[in-house]
Parts: C-alpha cells; sequence; structure tokens
C-alpha cells in the first residue's frame, strides 16, 4: 500500500501546446509551471519538474506518484509526456496515475465555474472538421466516454441539457451551434493545465489505482496520419 497520511504527487499535462507541471500535497495544488509554447515539451518539462521540487524542498524521493494526462491530444506531447512520467516513476520506484485529458479538462471546467449545473464538453481541436470530445457531468461523472466526432449543425442541437463547451474545438464547435440558450462557450482555452489533474489523481491514489508503468499507453483515438 502507497497510502500515508500525506503524500505529494506530481502531475504533467502535455497533452496540448501547453507544457505544463503541478504540484499537490494530497488533492491541494502548492505549485504549478507552465508555459504554451508548441513543441518545447522535450526541453521544458524536465527543467520545470526539477524547479518546481527546488522551489518547494523537495526531491525525487518525496514524491509518492505522478500522474500524466494520457490524451487524446497531441501525439508527441502525449509520448513525451508519459515517457517522461514512466521514467520519472520507474527510477523512484513509485506508481504511475493517467487520466484522460478530457477528463482534466472537465475537472478545470468545474473548477472554473463551481456553481455550473450542466453538462461540460470538452474539445480537443482534430484535424479538418473532428474533434475529440466526451460529456461528463457537473461532477466530473463520464456521461459519454472519448470519442472522435465530424461537427455537425445539429450536433448537441436537439437536446435539451445545458452545455459547457471549452477547449482547443471549441469555436470550431460554435461556428455551428451559434447561440443556443442552453450552450455557453469558454473559448479561453485554459483547461490543458497540470493543476486540474490534483484532485482527479488524488481520489485514484487514495483507491491505488494505478497503471501498469510496461503497458500504460497514450490514448490517441486515431493512429497518427489517419484521416
Amino acid at each position: 500500500m502507497y497510502i500515508c497520511t500525506m503524500a505529494y504527487l506530481l502531475h504533467i499535462e502535455t497533452s496540448s501546446n501547453c507544457c505544463s507541471v503541478a504540484l499537490s500535497k494530497d488533492a491541494d495544488l502548492i505549485g504549478v509551471l507552465e508555459e504554451v509554447q508548441p513543441n518545447t515539451h522535450a526541453a521544458s518539462l524536465p527543467l520545470f519538474i526539477q524547479q518546481l521540487l527546488a522551489e518547494n524542498k523537495l526531491s525525487s524521493v518525496d514524491i509518492a506518484a505522478v500522474a500524466v494526462s494520457i490524451g487524446p491530444g497531441s501525439y508527441t506531447g502525449l509520448r513525451v509526456g508519459l515517457s517522461l512520467a514512466k521514467g520519472f516513476c520507474m527510477v523512484n520506484s513509485i506508481p504511475l496515475i493517467t487520466i484522460s485529458s478530457l477528463r482534466m479538462m472537465a475537472q478545470g471546467l468545474k473548477e472554473l465555474y463551481p456553481s455550473y449545473i450542466g453538462d461540460f464538453v470538452p474539445l480537443v481541436d482534430a484535424r479538418r472538421m473532428e474533434v475529440y470530445t466526451a460529456q461528463y457531468d457537473k461532477n466530473v461523472s463520464e456521461i459519454k466516454c472519448e470519442y472522435a466526432y465530424v461537427v455537425q449543425e445539429e450536433a448537441w442541437s436537439e437536446s435539451a441539457t445545458q452545455y459547457l463547451f471549452a477547449g482547443s474545438g471549441a469555436a470550431k464547435v460554435q461556428q455551428f451551434l451559434g447561440t443556443r440558450p442552453n450552450h455557453q462557450f469558454d473559448l479561453s482555452n485554459n483547461v490543458n493545465s497540470a493543476r486540474f489533474l490534483c484532485k482527479l489523481a488524488f481520489e485514484k491514489f487514495a483507491k491505488s489505482d494505478f497503471s501498469d508503468l510496461a503497458y500504460a499507453e497514450p490514448l490517441y483515438l486515431k493512429e497518427f496520419g489517419q484521416n
């Protein structure tokens, strides 16, 4: 058993152009470092981890587990993030926690809009008119699991459910849906952050719900180059 009265968890998010690292004590965020810059994850991620640990007077041996978002999202970013997370876990003999990037984004919406009572629909921009998406209720419980979807005008339009859309694919969806009373959009694109892994990761940590280091893989939904 890995459970103790206090656990420091390291969190990694690289599924988008945002390279983000967070540190939590149990479920509580105590530090985050991030930058929005494409193609810098491999160089920035190790430096962010080192800096974040140093700022909080911790070393790698103090970390009880590593949580990483596994997609869907950037193919390269996901590979970089998961590879580093696995390496950190192997060297320090600690468990790996994997979390869907879309669920992380939904958790971000819950934290940013705590009084919202509808459903959260995180959207990752994919090729052409396609998005990767899922649907979660106000408690971030899964209603629809991750899937690839070609956006159409009737998408989400026949339901009376209140939806809050966000993420890199939100603007694409808004073009089709327009203004509807039960649709709300957050176009700030600020839900791809390791800070939103903290609560989800600690829930898994407390249940010893860990991923197999040898077999954990990114959640691509589609293979690279597939139309």
